[in-house]
């Protein structure tokens, strides 16, 4: 019984490891996102420039 203990510990270590890079990569996703679509999208509704203000 306890290698079980044993196992299921390292895998839970080993998932705790995995779910922090997936995180770490999902974030750089999102902000390199989001940076695209201010420059792009947003920059391009108000103006140019990327700021997010909007054209008066």
């Amino acid at each position: 019984m306890t290698e079980y203990i044993i196992i299921v510990g390292l895998i839970a270590i080993l998932l705790v490891g995995a779910v922090n890079k997936f995180k770490t990569a999902l974030e750089g996703a999102f902000d390199a996102g989001t940076k695209e679509i201010n420059e792009k999208v947003t920059g391009a509704i108000s103006g140019g420039g990327g700021t997010g203000t909007t054209a008066r």
